[in-house]
């Protein structure tokens, strides 16, 4: 029914769908749920080849039509791999910013020994993505790549540091504890000074006035004295 150059293309386009649809399917279980524009890709191509078969299936089938709406099938499976991809990548940076938002860079730093890898990696990865579009031509075996090559790493860390999550949170509620009871002896002591630095200036003000009071009993006891001794003289 077919040539042999769209027997090809339906062979090469047949492989893509089982390779996206498993990618999918992996995407799934990592996110925890459905990636809608893998879905949504998924079903435009569906509808592309439907729309092959009922042109090969027409009176007086045209080739050429069929070769593009196989054409259009691959396309779609192509954005489809590339959003699931894509979204594996996402949930792993996500994780990571949370993580880091819960329990601060330095505990993770101290207690996820692949973190800074981890991140690194991502980085790379955020990169990659960023460059293949501009060779797409090459963007399904680079994304294909990263997801066989580059992604395990990165989720098999995520899993380890998911087994020591607990830990980490006791571990960070016992630091903000000390925090908050570092805060409070430093409130505390802020005020103790405060309240010392009044004390001060209020002896500083009795001594002032005790001071003068003495001055001023002395001066007249002065006086008294040198009246006295002009009056003896007299």
């Amino acid at each position: 029914m077919y040539n042999d150059d769209v027997r090809d293309l339906l062979e090469k386009v047949a492989a893509k769908w089982d390779a996206t649809e498993g990618l999918a399917k992996s995407a799934e279980n990592i996110v925890g749920d459905a990636v809608g524009s893998v879905m949504f890709e998924l079903r435009y191509a569906g509808r592309k080849l439907v729309d092959a078969v009922r042109e090969s299936l027409s009176e007086n089938p045209s080739m050429d039509a069929i070769k593009a709406h196989i054409a259009e099938v691959e396309q779609n499976c192509h954005r489809a791999h590339h959003d699931a991809v894509d979204s594996i990548i996402w949930y792993a940076r996500s994780r990571v910013t949370i993580a880091e938002d819960t329990f601060g860079k330095d505990l993770l730093f101290l207690y996820w020994k692949d973190y800074i890898p981890t991140k690194d990696k991502l980085d790379q990865l955020g990169k990659i993505v960023a460059q293949s579009r501009e060779f797409r031509g090459m963007r399904f075996d680079v994304y294909d790549r990263m997801y066989r090559d580059d992604m395990p790493v990165v989720l098999d860390s995520l899993r380890n540091f998911g087994h020591s999550e607990d830990a980490l949170k006791a571990l960070a509620e016992k630091s903000r504890h000390e925090d908050d009871e570092r805060r409070e002896q430093h409130e505390l002591a802020i005020r103790g000074l405060e309240d010392a630095q009044i004390d001060i200036k209020i002896a500083r003000k009795t001594l002032f006035w005790t001071v003068g009071a003495v001055g001023v009993a002395l001066l007249v006891g002065i006086v008294t004295v040198i009246v006295a001794l002009e009056a003896i003289g007299h």
